[in-house]
């Protein structure tokens, strides 16, 4: 399992959240449902454990 931070536009404020899941697309998916909606993603980078 990944760490994923996900930055996007949602209602017009910039939202900032960290989803665990296998792949990038797996997490998107997981935002797109609790919306209903098309998601303005502006970034989607995996978290690096040091």
């Amino acid at each position: 399992m990944k760490t994923w931070e996900l930055t996007y536009i949602i209602n017009g404020s910039y939202v900032s959240e960290r989803i665990q899941g296998v792949t990038k697309v797996a997490d998107q998916s997981v935002v797109v449902q609790r919306y209903k909606r098309q998601i303005d993603f502006k970034s989607v980078v995996e978290m690096t454990h040091g």
